[in-house]
């Protein structure tokens, strides 16, 4: 395959296509030998090579999806448990609170008469308790004719003496709008758990009344406590804690 000819008195080397490919997969295969990178890849090579580089594409960033949703969901782990740790804290406050503050609570519906102890009036609920700045709770009265004792109050003070609560407040929602940021007051007393020989009590409510702005504002209304001014509850229950006794 190599010719000698003469020009000009110079020898000259004329190598032929076949020989220049092999010399050149030679080259590449000695310079891949030597860590060198290979010389520029022909369109054909490069479409060879395409699937495996789309396969591997696609495994990386499967692997970072898979990272991202593990991610996500040991951070929503931890914040359940960070919100279940808020949660044990808060029941651990209140326990204490109620253990070393007085206290009112329950519900049911406010009966009719004395002599009759099934008979339901207007339901209610009551969760009144006292704290470190004083009372606080919500007094809820659900008279169906939307009249006068159609409300949800705040309780601004609450009076307990062994098993008898007073409790005033503010209006805070009524159905009348004119009753809404007037007073009330309420009085309940605890008999016992249900099933009780004597049942639980609750007053009537004094309505449309100023605002209580003192505890001796409140005690005011202590005749709620007479006998001939209280129903029975039905259908529920009253609990009154007297931490000073």
């Amino acid at each position: 395959n190599i010719r000698v000819g003469k020009d000009d008195g110079a020898s000259t080397a004329s190598i032929s296509p076949t020989n220049r490919s092999a010399r050149s997969r030679s080259a590449a295969l000695s310079r891949s030998n030597a860590g060198l990178p290979s010389p520029r890849r022909s369109y054909a090579e490069w479409r060879i090579d395409e699937p495996v580089r789309i396969a591997y594409t696609k495994f990386e960033r499967s692997v970072a999806r898979r990272k991202s949703r593990e991610e996500a969901v040991m951070s929503r782990i931890s914040a359940a448990f960070a919100l279940a740790a808020a949660l044990l804290l808060a029941q651990s406050v209140a326990a204490s609170a109620d253990n070393s503050f007085s206290f009112a609570v329950g519900g049911g519906h406010r009966g009719l008469s004395l002599t009759n102890r099934t008979a339901q009036g207007p339901p209610f609920a009551l969760s009144a308790h006292l704290g470190p700045q004083g009372a606080f709770g919500e007094y809820n009265s659900n008279a169906n004719n939307h009249g006068a004792l159609d409300f949800r109050g705040d309780v601004t003070f609450l009076i307990v003496s062994g098993n008898t609560a007073l409790i005033c407040g503010v209006v805070r929602h009524a159905a009348i709008p004119e009753e809404e940021d007037t007073g009330f007051a309420v009085a309940v007393v605890d008999n016992g758990p249900p099933g009780s020989v004597a049942p639980d009590l609750i007053s009537l409510t004094n309505v449309l009344i100023p605002v209580p702005q003192s505890q001796t504002d409140c005690e005011a209304n202590s005749f709620l406590l007479l006998p001939f001014l209280l129903l029975p509850v039905v259908d529920g229950n009253i609990t009154v804690d007297d931490a000073a006794s």
